[in-house]
């Protein structure tokens, strides 16, 4: 049976059985208590019930803190929101002496980077597909601890601070990347968070990550991404980080990682990234099947929208994989 069908089975009929036949007075010790869920149980669920919240009723950092609860439930939210508000005051106040849009972003760069001096996490290998050893250069507390990250981890920090600093920066996506934008309705110009907030344009961004120009004009990529959508992306990197993990999927089960997975790609059903992590996970938890139904929806969302030529030969190659398992799982007796 996969893993992700794995349900704990409780004999409480016997138990229940052997109450029935103790005097009425002791009654209420006949059933019992199913175990108490544990906090990763809680923060999973939590993040749940963030999926099914209208937008308008989330923050950024709300999805945020919830995602690096999964793995970290005994975070302290308050001592990290603290954090942060000092971090916004000094960014508004820098911001609010700047005299255009351009110069705002100047002053956040110089408060973000050169007066806090966090930087790109270069001790990661530059294997887009590796996954493994990302979680410290991408959850938003220990990016805040460590000041380095990857450009996930950068663009959290930078985005969330600027929301708590009333300023009009949101993330946005390209194949296998995520930078800032600053769009107050007026001004608008790409952020890229891993180089310090250099200034790029749309098209500088393509070239770097290989987008198409249906992946410029339409889809998944260059547009404003929705609280939603960055609780998927920050789902989507816990789970893929532990599904590559060569300890496998500690200190959760398969079937939890599943979960997180499909969670991830329901919200955000058009990332080729984001589906294939939810394809490695079905496989790894023995589901080729399901794995297969994935990979046939985000191999050709590659090629529409783009991707760097390592990561689209990785999705081919994982395509066979998953083809192959799952024809000799129907064949199996």
């Amino acid at each position: 049976m996969p893993a992700h069908k794995i349900q704990l089975r409780w004999m409480l009929a016997a138990v229940l059985a052997l109450g029935l036949a103790l005097p009425a007075a002791r009654a209420e010790t006949s059933a019992v208590a199913a175990p108490a869920a544990t906090a990763a149980d809680q923060a999973i669920a939590e993040v749940f019930k963030l999926a099914e919240k209208d937008e308008k009723d989330l923050t950024y950092l709300q999805v945020v803190i919830a995602a690096s609860k999964v793995l970290d439930p005994a975070l302290d939210a308050m001592r990290l929101g603290r954090k942060l508000d000092q971090l916004a005051e000094k960014v508004k106040e820098a911001a609010a002496q700047a005299p255009d849009a351009r110069a705002k972003v100047a002053a956040i760069n110089q408060v973000i980077y050169v007066d806090q001096g966090f930087k790109a996490d270069t001790t990661l290998g530059s294997d887009p597909m590796s996954g493994e050893g990302t979680l410290d250069a991408s959850l938003l507390h220990r990016v805040v601890e460590r000041k380095m990250g990857i450009c996930l981890g950068l663009v959290t920090v930078y985005q969330v601070v600027c929301e708590r600093a009333g300023l009009p920066v949101y993330p946005a996506h390209a194949p296998n990347h995520i930078f800032c934008r600053w769009d107050d309705g007026t001004a608008k110009f790409n952020i890229e968070c891993t180089a310090r907030g250099m200034l790029q344009s749309d098209k500088q961004i393509a070239r770097t990550t290989h987008a198409t120009e249906a992946g410029l004009t339409k889809g998944p990529y260059f547009r404003k991404a929705t609280k939603k959508e960055v609780l998927s992306d920050q789902l989507n990197n816990l789970t893929y980080d532990l599904a590559m993990s060569k300890k496998g999927p500690a200190p959760f089960t398969w079937a939890q990682l599943v979960k997180l997975g499909d969670l991830a790609a329901k919200l955000q059903p058009r990332s080729a990234e984001v589906l294939d992590t939810a394809a490695c996970i079905h496989f790894k938890a023995g589901n080729p099947v399901r794995a297969l139904a994935y990979s046939d929806q985000l191999v050709p969302l590659a090629r529409e929208f783009g991707a760097l030529p390592e990561v689209l030969a990785e999705y081919d190659k994982r395509h066979k994989d998953y083809e192959a398992a799952a024809q000799k799982q129907k064949a199996a007796p």
